[in-house]
């Protein structure tokens, strides 16, 4: 986002006064969220099936109970053993027991499909591959459906495509409900649809100078102020 754009933005109603209360935000709790998001791209490192199982998991369902917490998706998924790259999950045939809904399955696979493709034809482990697919679709994230790897699988949308790469180990920020009602909150007040708050996001990351990851962890923070 260039200068003239970000003071396009700043002329908003109630603008400074939003942002003077994020700065509060920051000064509270800027170092854990910090923290927080160095770690968030490392979560599922060597267990990068696991990682498309729970974001595609984490779609319209309660997180820490359904997804990560005991007997959840990702665990289930996990203790049976048989799964554990983006090869062996792109030609998984059977999800039994995770309770995913109708598609999902065909999603994950596609997902897997499309990391895995991106790694092997750059000649790069898992690792590596998802970390560079994250970066090389940093600026994609108001038009995913390029990516021709992730973006265009049926299934992911702008949020599932943002929590992805974040997970990846890219930068990037959920364009969420949590998100817009944690900005809403603050006083920016972003306009309806991912592409208006998308901006807001990246206006606030760029008039703070912190990485859109660290405004996702810190906006965890903006309901208990």
């Amino acid at each position: 986002m260039n200068e003239r754009q970000l003071q396009l933005l700043k002329s908003r109603p109630g603008w400074n006064e939003a942002l003077a209360r994020l700065q509060d935000l920051l000064q509270s709790h800027g170092d854990r969220a910090k923290v927080n998001a160095m770690g968030f791209g490392i979560v599922y490192r060597d267990r990068r099936a696991a990682m498309v199982v729970d974001v595609i998991g984490s779609r319209q369902r309660r997180y820490e109970s359904r997804v990560i917490g005991p007997g959840g998706i990702v665990e289930t998924f996990e203790s049976a053993g048989e799964t554990s790259t983006l090869a062996e999950l792109a030609s998984c045939s059977s999800f039994d027991g995770l309770g995913l809904r109708d598609g999902e399955a065909k999603t994950i696979r596609d997902v897997a499909t499309g990391l895995f493709r991106y790694a092997s034809e750059r000649g790069l482990g898992e690792e590596e591959g998802v970390r560079q697919w994250a970066d090389s679709t940093a600026s994609l994230d108001l038009a995913f459906r390029l990516d021709p790897y992730v973006g265009i699988v049926s299934g992911i949308g702008s949020a599932l495509f943002a929590y992805l790469r974040m997970r990846s180990g890219g930068d990037g920020i959920k364009p969420d409900v949590r998100v817009r009602q944690a900005l809403t909150a603050l006083g920016f007040d972003p306009p309806p649809g991912d592409a208006a708050l998308l901006a807001v996001c990246h206006a606030v990351a760029a008039t703070t100078d912190i990485e859109l990851l660290v405004l996702d962890q810190l906006l965890w923070f903006a309901d208990r102020r």
